[in-house]
């Protein structure tokens, strides 16, 4: 059950409305997610939209390894709508479903292409020494630039405020589609 309930387009103030109107126009539906519940708060969930659309529609990176971070960061904290929502997503744009599954039940994921392995040893490194080292670093600088490191670093950035929103107010995963995420 929601911690706090996101509210429906009903519900929302004038406000809450003018900022809640173009978010949902663009992902489409009602006052749902993650904006659902920051929409309680509309001047913080405004600043989130633009930063989340400029991190997540930003050109550092091909949608496919972006995906990629977000389904990273989505098994890192275990956020089940994250990760429903972006499962697709991450198919839609190209990553294979057999990382993903390995990604989805924390085993070690064999990739067909060098980048997604790099990305994948970047984030894991982040997540798991909260640093990268300077060989990892090197690795993803060489196939990236400095742009794009920083790109994976805020993208995941990104979605970890994402995750946080929605497993500290249980957001309610709607789509069951993608096989969900064990604990």
């Amino acid at each position: 059950m929601a911690k706090i309930e996101p509210l429906s387009r009903d519900q929302a103030s004038d406000e809450q409305r003018r900022v809640g109107d173009p978010i949902f126009d663009v992902r489409g539906g009602d006052y749902g997610g993650p904006f659902g519940v920051l929409l309680h708060y509309p001047e913080l969930a405004e600043h989130a939209d633009h930063y989340g659309t400029f991190v997540r529609q930003g050109a550092t990176l091909p949608k496919r390894l972006s995906e990629l971070v977000i389904a990273m960061t989505a098994r890192h904290w275990s956020a089940r709508y994250e990760w429903s929502a972006h499962y697709p997503q991450a198919l839609s744009h190209g990553l294979d479903p057999k990382p993903l599954e390995a990604i989805r039940t924390r085993a070690h994921p064999d990739f067909a292409q060098e980048d997604e392995e790099i990305v994948y040893d970047y984030v894991t490194e982040l997540y798991a020494n909260r640093g990268i080292s300077d060989d990892v670093h090197t690795r993803a600088t060489n196939a990236f630039g400095e742009a794009g490191v920083i790109g994976i670093v805020a993208i995941a950035g990104w979605y970890t405020s994402v995750a946080l929103v929605c497993n500290a107010f249980a957001v309610t995963v709607t789509d069951a589609a993608p096989p969900p995420l064990p604990d």
